[in-house]
């Protein structure tokens, strides 16, 4: 990855550091970063980079030309994009925390294959948007990050991720993100063979990916059909059906409340109180509790 100042630098830059949680998937790399003070120079970067400008407004100066400086003005909670391609060089006053989310070319370029109709045009760069959209997933995604230790699947890494590439896909382009045409229908024997692989497999950290080649669709064209046919997420869909098992099996004492955990497909006990309690409003352990005194 080319050296930037908004990018994840290694730890002696001078520039920028890491701040708080991050979240690493598939070359996909989001976390908090704290750019520093100071003059930046013109790099290369090949990479597609989201910052989320946090706290107060990011000011600075723009190098247009050689020698030639235009100011510039952040605001909290917009967003810059930046394409692989020549970053001019820029002149900051103040340390900034933003929020940076790197993106290799190749996942952005199989996901517009993947996409149920094709766009016009490059991805352009955006000196400055507020939308909600891209902003919220970037939130859930670093959100995602600082629990991992909780082991939170990977299903909802990816299908989050799949939100944010589609997403910027319009947004670079200026374009709504209309509803596509298409047929909602989900032929009945692929949706059953869906749902089997997730009954039969509830143990195992299924992907989105796999979800989608069982069907035969991409994974854009899958989520979509999936959400419009099942009212739901297939990770909402997966985690609901892996908890109603684990709540039945909860009436046994045979096995521990881990080894439950993992027999439903949760990575850690952590992982899959928090699912549980969110759920059901009560802990695992707490919950068969209840039915041995009830």
């Amino acid at each position: 990855m080319a050296r930037n100042p908004i990018s994840n630098l290694p730890a002696n830059s001078k520039l920028a550091s890491a701040s708080g949680p991050s979240l690493h998937w598939n070359g996909v790399t989001i976390e908090r970063q704290i750019l520093k003070a100071g003059d930046w120079p013109s790099e290369v970067i090949d990479q597609h980079y989201l910052m989320l400008w946090e706290q107060k407004p990011f000011l600075g100066e723009l190098e247009t030309r050689p020698g030639s400086f235009v100011r510039f003005r952040k605001s909290p909670g917009t967003i810059t994009a930046l394409n692989p391609d020549i970053c001019s060089a820029v002149q900051t006053r103040e340390d900034q925390v933003t929020l940076v989310c790197s993106l290799p070319p190749r996942f952005l370029d199989n996901l517009e294959l993947e996409m149920d109709r094709r766009l016009n045009g490059p991805l352009q760069p955006l000196h400055v948007t507020d939308d909600s959209s891209l902003r919220e997933l970037m939130y859930k995604l670093i959100m995602r990050g600082a629990a991992d230790g909780r082991g939170y699947d990977a299903m909802e890494t990816e299908s989050l991720l799949v939100e944010l590439g589609i997403r910027l896909h319009f947004a670079a382009r200026l374009l709504p993100q209309e509803p596509a045409q298409f047929d909602p229908y989900f032929p009945r024997h692929l949706l059953r063979r869906v749902l089997e692989k997730m009954h039969e497999e509830l143990d195992s950290d299924l992907s989105l990916a796999t979800l989608a080649a069982e069907s035969g669709y991409s994974r854009a064209h899958f989520m979509r059909i999936f959400k419009e046919t099942m009212g739901v997420t297939p990770h909402s869909h997966l985690l609901e059906l892996r908890l109603r098992q684990a709540q039945k099996m909860l009436t046994s004492a045979s096995m521990s409340v881990i080894d439950i955990a993992l027999a439903c497909g949760f990575r850690s006990h952590a992982h899959f109180t928090a699912s549980f309690t969110r759920r059901f409003g009560v802990a695992p352990s707490f919950y068969r509790r209840s039915l041995s005194t009830g």
